[in-house]
């Protein structure tokens, strides 16, 4: 929308001068307006004060900036049912869901991965467990630890000394 050359206060005064009982020609060719946006700004301002038509404005501001965060409200809804079937808490299932939003919707990948409650790092770079040890992946899951004493790769290899003494006659 085009920018005013005139200030509500300015545009108050044109029309007080009008009511006043100056002709709305001789007011327009004096400031440089023409008659049409005159009686385009006595339909919107008439009756108001300066004051009222700061508040206006300021309510109009309001009103857009809100209606802006609605829509937007909406979009990370619609986003959130493409993205989700279901529950899902494994970071394997939200990369999907990020995948499927992006696929799907408008949103950016940071928006998108923020839905998710995922991080970009984890969205952009997965668990690479799984290309490592793949028999691990079977057994354990798809993002078991690699090294450690929990590892299936340690226990096998190293001797249980309880089993050892249990053996024992």
């Amino acid at each position: 929308m085009k920018k005013s050359r005139f200030t509500t206060e300015q545009i108050i005064g044109f029309i007080k001068q009008a009511d006043a009982g100056m002709a709305v020609a001789e007011l327009a060719r004096q400031h440089g307006f023409s008659p049409a946006s005159f009686y385009a700004w006595r339909a919107k301002y008439g009756g108001m004060e300066a004051e009222d038509a700061k508040r206006l404005k300021e309510l109009e501001s309001e009103n857009n900036r809100l209606k802006r965060l609605l829509a937007e409200a909406h979009l990370d809804i619609e986003a959130l049912k493409i993205g989700f079937g279901g529950k899902t808490l494994a970071p394997q299932c939200k990369r999907e869901a990020v995948r499927r939003m992006l696929k799907l919707t408008v949103l950016s990948e940071r928006r998108a991965c923020r839905l998710a409650g995922l991080s970009r790092d984890s969205f952009r770079h997965p668990c690479a467990c799984s290309t490592r040890r793949p028999a691990s992946v079977a057994i354990l899951g798809p993002c078991a630890p690699t090294t450690g004493r929990s590892s299936p790769a340690n226990s096998e290899n190293k001797a249980n000394p309880r089993k050892e003494l249990q053996a024992l006659p």
